[in-house]
């Protein structure tokens, strides 16, 4: 195991989420992290009666494939998760936010075709 990438690949992640949720703020919206009972996601906001529910998954010193694809099933099956056990009375949307963006772009429609909506940062743009 190559610790050096799972470090670099640990901090580009925390450093993903502290950005997502500055710009979260910057925004007006209250970003949240899940509450005891609720799945693991990364970090979660209300916006116009919809809550969002991310993953964040760093793309430093890994392959991005694999993030991403572990990354899309994660947060689809939170927000799975958080529909089926009534945590949310309002809809729930599934977020896959990385690190930067892929280096291809079928991610967006792989995504979106899911059911799910991908940003990046820095800007944290929907990419639908």
């Amino acid at each position: 195991m190559n610790l050096e990438a799972l470090d670099k690949g640990t901090a580009a992640h925390e450093a993903t989420v502290t950005a997502l949720s500055m710009t979260l703020e910057r925004r007006g919206l209250l970003p949240q992290r899940p509450g005891l009972h609720a799945p693991a996601f990364d970090l979660g906001w209300t916006e116009d009666g919809v809550i969002y529910i991310a993953e964040v998954k760093s793309l430093t010193g890994t392959d991005q494939t694999q993030q991403i694809r572990l990354g899309l099933g994660q947060v689809l099956d939170y927000a799975q998760q958080i529909r089926q056990t009534r945590l949310a009375s309002s809809p729930v949307h599934p977020v896959l936010v990385l690190e930067h963006e892929p280096s291809h772009p079928r991610w967006t429609e792989t995504a979106s075709s899911a059911g799910a909506e991908l940003m990046w940062g820095p800007t944290f743009l929907k990419h639908e």
